[in-house]
């Protein structure tokens, strides 16, 4: 089963992402409240073209990443809401 890491800025309807967990090439601490999420571009060159920062509470970023990864790993749903 394909899975879907789905993103939306809450303050802008129009700022949404939903990328294949296939094109997903890595997660990184950004600062202590952020983690930037990095996969390809959809155009299907093989470079890390899209970034995504993921903004949560101060010191929480491994469990974060670790939830993220799970989710990728071991959802039931084919869409996960990041």
């Amino acid at each position: 089963m394909d899975r879907y890491l789905y993103f939306a800025n809450g303050s802008d309807e129009g700022d949404v992402l939903c990328l294949p967990v296939s094109q997903l090439e890595g997660i990184e601490i950004a600062a202590n409240n952020a983690v930037r999420i990095f996969g390809n571009d959809l155009g299907g060159a093989d470079t890390n073209d899209l970034l995504v920062i993921v903004n949560c509470t101060a010191g929480k970023t491994k469990e974060v990443m670790q939830a993220i990864v799970e989710a990728c790993n071991f959802s039931v749903d084919p869409f996960i809401v990041v």
